[in-house]
């Protein structure tokens, strides 16, 4: 207020008249700079706040256009920056882990989905490829245990002992009729 006091009371012609009204206007350009960024930073954090991470960043990227040594902007940025990193490494993981279980190996299909889960724990997706992941491998287990069994049935049978392979076929029926979805 005092610079535009004296800005206006300065002669136009004068050289100090001049230097006043350049610094105010610098001044004032400055401030509605500030203004400009601070706007960009507090809508960049919305984007964040609803995981529009590549909105946020192109918002604070043209803050520090306006504002190259904003260390608010700088550090934001940063860290829109590792999130993003975060979330392409999930979803690679996650690409990598549904090719493993169409795959048939579940065992890949399920480190992947945990290393995963590691790094976005609270991924719905991943959570539910988990969960099917976790059903696969119990039929798996099942199927193998009784293809086991049928060998041994088979065996028993071979040797012309049918009470050992009956007795084998009763414990596979009893066992596997705990699991109704059983394939």
């Amino acid at each position: 207020l005092t610079l535009t006091r004296q800005a206006l009371a300065a002669d136009k012609s004068s050289n100090t008249g001049r230097k006043l009204r350049e610094t105010l206007q610098r001044e004032l350009a400055q401030q509605k700079n500030r203004a400009r960024v601070m706007d960009l930073i507090r809508q960049s954090d919305e984007a964040v706040a609803s995981q529009r991470l590549d909105e946020a960043q192109t918002k604070l990227q043209a803050s520090l256009d306006l504002d190259p040594a904003n260390t608010t902007a700088q550090g934001r940025l940063k860290a829109v920056q590792d999130l993003l990193q975060k979330r392409q490494k999930v979803e690679q993981l996650t690409r990598q882990a549904n090719a493993e279980l169409r795959a048939g190996n579940l065992d890949t299909s399920g480190r992947l989905a945990d290393e995963a889960l590691q790094i976005d724990p609270t991924n719905s997706n991943l959570i539910q490829l988990r969960y099917v992941l976790a059903g696969e491998m119990q039929r798996r287990e099942r199927r193998q245990k009784l293809q086991q069994g049928l060998n041994q049935v088979r065996n028993f049978l071979d040797s012309l002992d049918p009470a050992r392979a009956l007795t084998v076929v009763r414990s596979l029926d009893q066992e596997l009729s705990k699991d109704d979805g059983f394939e």
